[in-house]
């Protein structure tokens, strides 16, 4: 959904870049008193982690083009809320 919206803004001002930033901060939920196996294992599998992706749609010179954006969906399966 993020890469769908970078498309998109990139797309409506062809000649801007978009700057897509995704970050996934699993320490914050560390339970230090908490040392079931089940949650030393989530803590030891599970860290933080960031990536990043400049999007653009038309190709400057020195720019090279590593990737498109072809086709982007979101799914919500029935009665996976919990």
């Amino acid at each position: 959904a993020g890469l769908r919206t970078a498309q998109s803004l990139a797309l409506a001002n062809p000649s801007h870049r978009v700057l897509f930033v995704c970050t996934e901060l699993c320490s914050l939920h560390v339970q230090k008193d908490d040392i079931r196996f089940d949650n030393l294992v989530a803590e030891t599998i599970f860290g933080d982690g960031a990536a990043a992706a400049v999007v653009g749609c038309d190709v400057r010179p020195g720019e090279k083009k590593l990737a498109k954006v072809v086709k982007a969906t979101c799914h919500a399966l029935p009665e996976s809320q919990d």
